[in-house]
């Protein structure tokens, strides 16, 4: 699929190719709820931030998953009481840290729900609890190898975004190793580490954060579209549309908002150490010298069991 609106780029790349399934799978639960939280313009690219208007803060919001109780619902899947939805609280192992998954799958609505949960989709969490929501979704229809996080009651699920949990605390301050930075780039966590060279819409890019301020572990984001920046005839700098829990990113449905919603982003390997760099906006990039946000970043790919 191509469009030349998304940012004055002429060539998206939006449909994974191959044997990608999952990327599928993981795409269409993220559009789902995309498509019942804003205003879905039907007909426009299904990629494209300026296809969705009317942003919902009653809908979606910012939450850290460690911290607080959170949620992600889907539009009702059988009738309006049952769906798939995803529910997470506080951990205790470490404090303030690990979220505990209450609920994954299909459920019943919680009787302490929101009352417009009964007819909309939510999304209420951080960007690693709407990412693992994901694979709840998914798991219902293709069976992933990232699912040992729901086998126990008391299991940890990634953390990728934190401030300050507690005092003393320094677990915000580099990246957790419960992350999907670590799934991403040790084998036997259900991911394939994948290049620049071959990243496919429904991939996953994870940035673990190296600086010591703000707090905060990083960010974990799916992998929507992606072009060849024009600045770069090499092809070794992209810009990726990317579904995320955050806001801030190039022509953002969100606005100044935070919540669920799609922006452009950069990524580039464009140096002789050929290591891979992030750039929250296409701006950071245009920059003289451009700005990379700190840290380490990987991209992974989500097996099917």
């Amino acid at each position: 699929m191509t469009n030349n609106t998304c940012n004055n780029l002429t060539t998206w790349f939006s449909v994974p190719i191959g044997t990608t399934e999952v990327n599928s799978a993981l795409l269409n639960a993220a559009k789902s709820l995309l498509q019942n939280i804003y205003t879905y313009s039907q007909g426009t690219p299904d990629f494209c931030p300026s296809s969705y208007t009317n942003f919902n803060s009653d809908l979606t919001s910012y939450l850290v998953h460690s911290v607080h109780d959170t949620y992600v619902y889907w539009p009702p899947v059988q009738n309006q009481q049952q769906r798939i939805l995803w529910t997470s609280k506080p951990g205790t192992i470490p404090p303030g840290w690990s979220g505990t998954v209450t609920e994954a799958g299909y459920n019943n609505l919680p009787s302490d729900a929101p009352a417009n949960a009964t007819t909309n989709a939510m999304c209420v969490t951080d960007c690693s609890g709407f990412i693992t929501s994901l694979f709840t979704y998914v798991n219902q229809q293709v069976k992933t190898d990232f699912a040992g996080w729901q086998a126990v009651s008391e299991n940890t699920i990634p953390e990728a975004g934190c401030f300050d949990p507690g005092p003393g605390s320094e677990d915000c301050q580099h990246p957790n190793p419960i992350n999907y930075y670590k799934f991403f780039t040790n084998p036997g966590y259900g991911f394939q580490a994948i290049a620049l060279a071959d990243i496919q819409p429904g991939d996953l890019l994870a940035w673990a954060n190296g600086a010591k301020e703000p707090k905060d572990s990083g960010h974990i984001m799916l992998v929507a579209a992606v072009a060849n920046d024009p600045s770069d005839p090499s092809g070794q700098t992209k810009q990726v549309v990317v579904v995320d829990e955050s806001s801030g990113h190039t022509l953002d449905s969100r606005g100044t908002a935070s919540g669920l919603g799609l922006g452009i982003v950069v990524l580039s390997t464009n140096d002789s150490t050929n290591e891979l760099k992030f750039y929250w906006t296409v701006d950071n990039f245009n920059q003289q010298p451009p700005v990379p946000q700190p840290g380490s970043v990987a991209l992974g790919r989500a097996l099917k069991a």
